[in-house]
């Protein structure tokens, strides 16, 4: 038996006796194709699939071969070989269909430059085992047999010699038109397999001819679920025009969490200007490059990106592109983006190695933006939170610019931070610096700005027994009267340092005696304060109940000293804080970016190379005990520290 598929209201009006099940396709022109992208730019793929599924049916289980009249009403052949194309490509269930012999058949023969032989999905169809062109009088005129002497069709004389379609040696052509949207769909299908969760993802994938033929090579096998990414973030958003294309799904199993879309480049726009904030609730972000159906522009995703990241740098950004030209990697690392990930293409759908490869290397980026983002996040949200305490805008801002300043290091420090996770091993062993370390010491330099902002420097004046009190040399300069002052802290009014000096003496006029050149000749010049410093026993710094001592010029002009003075006075400060203030402050003197030359005489026996081989700076370490003592410092909170 076959089955002859023909449309009546074209050429064909043979009567044929039941041993060919015939079926008219007109019918299935007057069915409401789908809403979908495709069927809207190609409806005639909807009709082909709704003929091809609807002949599973377990009626069909004796046909011996399938015929196809070449005038089903469309242009030339294109219909015909498109309906072949469909039926060896559907998967049927209750027959065997697409395991038989398909013959195409007209009345005449085959025009070879026939544009429509061109023009189909399936290239050199008649040139492919499996498929068939025979004429109408080559499959139903009668003949007789040889032997008993019945009639029969000539088709049941040749079924023998006619192979069935064998899948692997059809090549079906990707559509010009639609070759962005395949990508997109067959790499979400194709990731979902490697990572053993095809039969998970219940978004129907689209029938046309293409993508049947496609899937028929994705792997159905049971492999164990991958979850190396389960529990790497919390809440993910999503930004594609093909979230609903099975991405949304996919997404949502590898990393078994919540994921939100966002569709188009309108529904970003809307977020941006009217409610940025929402952004903030993501921990990762997906973002298409190409956010609208059908467009090439990447315009709008690189505008969304810049906003993203300018706004939120502690969120993470993966480019999503169906595109793998190497430019775009370029602009959108220019733009803030955090890695890209290149979809699979349909283009290498026998190639199983390079699926591997894109399956892993699609893990291996979030991994990799996951563990950046596990050191980076937490710093990001706790300089926000500094920057908007109310101890830190207490800050006075006029006329220095300490809040501004401290402000915009804090933003310098998280930049190294980054830079120092993305710096190539290549740089580190053959340059010799580290961006940790760069990052440490414009963090320590925050420091004196702290130490700027809380202390009040008040000029020293001195009555000389002439009677008169001087501000200032009484020379041409006008130069204050001592570069030592002394230094009150604003928020006890307690004197951390105390400069004691005096005139030695009069010239013969009864001004004060002058150096050579235009300087004070002073009697003493002691500086006090009430801060000890031991360097042998933690906590190194304490202050001294008995009141104000003598204390060497090291104390007053070292920044660490003066850091403790700010913790000492603090009823909240911890012997730990101090602790690692005098170790971080060792830290930063055995640096050769810090100064050339260092107390210790083995600063300039050791090499850049040796040094980092020890404990090199690291944001969960010596970066972190500094960045939690300028947390602490800004905003007399001790809860304020990194958690990573």
């Amino acid at each position: 038996m076959y089955i002859l598929l023909h449309n009546s209201k074209a050429s064909f009006s043979i009567e044929l006796p039941e041993a060919f099940k015939q079926l008219n396709i007109a019918s299935f022109y007057s069915i409401k194709e789908e809403e979908d992208y495709l069927y809207k730019s190609n409806r005639e793929e909807f009709f082909l699939n709704a003929v091809s599924e609807s002949l599973d049916d377990s009626s069909y289980g004796d046909i011996k071969a399938i015929i196809i009249d070449k005038n089903l009403g469309g242009s030339g052949w294109s219909r015909a070989i498109g309906l072949a194309g469909h039926i060896a490509c559907t998967h049927y269930s209750k027959c065997t269909l697409n395991k038989l012999p398909i013959i195409l058949i007209d009345w005449n023969d085959i025009d070879l430059e026939d544009a429509s032989l061109k023009d189909t999905g399936i290239n050199n169809i008649f040139q492919t085992e499996g498929f068939y062109f025979r004429k109408y009088e080559a499959v139903f005129s009668v003949k007789s047999d040889n032997v008993t002497g019945q009639g029969m069709f000539a088709i049941d004389a040749e079924l023998k010699k006619l192979k069935p379609v064998e899948i692997d040696k059809v090549n079906i052509r990707n559509p010009y038109d639609n070759r962005h949207q395949t990508t997109n769909e067959w790499g979400a299908m194709r990731l979902a397999s490697n990572f053993g969760i095809f039969e998970m993802i219940k978004f129907s994938y689209p029938k046309h001819l293409y993508f049947k033929y496609l899937s028929i090579f994705i792997k159905k096998d049971h492999k164990s679920p991958d979850r190396s990414l389960h529990g790497l973030f919390k809440k993910i958003l999503l930004i594609d025009d093909n979230a609903d294309c099975g991405w949304i799904e996919l997404l949502e199993i590898i990393h078994n969490c919540s994921v939100d879309k966002r569709v188009s480049s309108t529904e970003v726009l809307a977020w941006q200007n009217t409610t940025p904030e929402k952004f903030d609730q993501y921990d990762l972000i997906y973002l298409d490059l190409y956010l609208e159906k059908g467009k090439a522009d990447s315009t709008n995703a690189l505008s969304a990106l810049k906003f993203i990241k300018s706004s939120y740098p502690h969120i993470p950004v993966i480019i999503f592109t169906a595109s793998d030209k190497a430019w775009n990697l370029d602009e959108v690392l220019e733009k803030g983006a955090d890695a890209m990930y290149v979809k699979e293409s349909p283009l290498y759908y026998r190639n199983s190695e390079y699926s591997k490869k894109n399956y892993e290397d699609f893990a291996a980026t979030v991994k990799y933006v996951y563990e950046k983002y596990m050191v980076l996040r937490p710093y990001w949200l706790l300089i926000r939170k500094i920057i908007s305490h109310a101890s830190f805008t207490a800050i006075e801002n006029s006329p220095r610019k300490l809040k501004d300043r401290i402000e915009e290091r804090l933003r310098m420090f998280y930049g190294l931070l980054k830079k120092g996770y993305e710096q190539w091993d290549y740089d580190k062993q053959t340059f010799f610096y580290s961006d940790y370390e760069l990052a440490f010491m414009t963090l320590w330099s925050v420091l004196n700005e702290i130490q700027e902002a809380f202390f009040e420097k008040m000029d020293i004046s001195l009555t000389h027994s002439n009677g008169i009190t001087y501000h200032h040399h009484p020379n041409r300069y006008n130069t204050p009267l001592s570069k030592k002052q002394r230094w009150k802290l604003k928020s006890t009014g307690r004197i951390f340092i105390d400069n004691i000096i005096s005139f030695s003496g009069s010239e013969a006029d009864g001004t004060p005696k002058l150096k050579k050149p235009g300087k004070y000749e002073l009697q003493s010049d002691i500086s006090t304060s009430d801060l000890k410093y031991d360097n042998w026993n933690a906590p190194y710094y304490s202050i001294d109940s008995t009141g104000l001592f003598s204390s060497n010029d090291y104390i007053i002009k070292s920044l660490h000293t003066q850091i403790a003075y700010i913790l000492l006075n603090r009823s909240t400060h911890t012997h730990t804080q101090l602790t690692n203030l005098f170790k971080l402050n060792e830290i930063r003197n055995s640096m050769y970016l810090t100064h050339g030359d260092s107390f210790d005489t083995n600063f300039f026996i050791q090499t850049e190379k040796v040094k980092r081989s020890g404990s090199p700076i690291t944001p969960n370490r010596s970066i972190k005990d500094l960045f939690d003592l300028v947390a602490y410092l800004l905003t007399d909170d001790s809860s304020n520290v990194i958690v990573i």
